[in-house]
């Protein structure tokens, strides 16, 4: 985070990584949206909503590198990704998303195109769970029914 706010605003600080990210976040993603407290990403201080990661989602899909950005995401289903998730669903080889896991919590992000071909951008956040395990089976069902979704 110093790294990207020494490179951007010229100042390696966390305060001057953070006005570097926030710089760089599309709209919707600021304020109570995010909040950051060491740059780490695994800090259980740290918080980002769901929408928030939609509409940071959404804002990659319009971008110019867009497909890679896509494709740097695992697929369900498949052995170099998210082998055992979703297998024999709607969404296997369909659903491309990040996973995120701590001891209560549990996330899948990412991009699943729907029946009629309507590509989706979705965020299923998962706090103060009892069971990450039991919390991941529900997201799969979420994924599954995301591919099979029809307007």
């Amino acid at each position: 985070l110093k790294t990207v706010g020494r490179a951007v605003t010229g100042v390696g600080s966390f305060s001057g990584g953070e006005r570097a990210v926030r710089r760089m976040l599309p709209r919707g993603v600021a304020g109570e949206a995010l909040r950051m407290e060491d740059g780490s990403g695994l800090s259980r201080l740290d918080r980002l909503t769901a929408r928030a990661v939609v509409a940071l989602l959404a804002e990659m899909a319009r971008g110019p590198l867009a497909e890679a950005f896509r494709a740097s995401l695992p697929a369900a289903g498949d052995p170099e990704g998210l082998e055992r998730r979703m297998r024999g669903t709607p969404a296997a080889g369909n659903l491309r998303a990040k996973t995120g896991t701590l001891a209560t919590v549990s996330a899948l992000s990412g991009y699943v195109t729907g029946a009629d071909g309507e590509r989706l951008a979705f965020a299923i956040l998962a706090n103060g769970v009892s069971s990450p395990a039991r919390a991941k089976e529900v997201e799969d069902r979420i994924g599954a029914r995301l591919a099979a979704f029809r307007r």
